[in-house]
């Protein structure tokens, strides 16, 4: 079941790129797994097992480092809603980082019961 990145997806995954500069830590792959997971739920999209699971995660992030890079390193096969999310932070910053924290306030509370301290 193939199920389209949206482009809040986008703009936490393109974040994360960033944040962690090419450190993925499974950990923090599997808290925004969680997140995209709750996201489905509550917009009721059917996924299974795989849906974003960490090793796609990571497979999405070396997309992403394609299209930062203008193609000089990453994988190739990037979607086009990564140049989006890319374009808008170049491009519109502010309604970038409003998707982002909007993202966060709607589904990081209580995921998985853990405490993100």
């Amino acid at each position: 079941m193939r199920i389209k990145w949206s482009l809040e997806e986008a703009v936490v995954l393109l974040e994360y790129f960033f944040v962690s500069r090419g450190e993925y830590k499974d950990s923090e792959l599997q808290t925004i797994r969680n997140m995209m997971i709750k996201r489905a739920l509550e917009m009721n999209i059917a996924y299974d097992e795989k849906f974003r699971n960490i090793t796609g995660l990571r497979m999405q992030l070396g997309c992403i480092e394609y299209v930062v890079t203008d193609g000089k390193s990453g994988l190739q096969n990037a979607a086009r809603i990564f140049n989006d999310a890319y374009d808008l932070l170049q491009e519109n910053r502010p309604k970038y980082y409003l998707i982002l924290s909007e993202f966060y306030k709607k589904y990081q509370q209580d995921i998985g019961g853990e405490n993100n301290e």
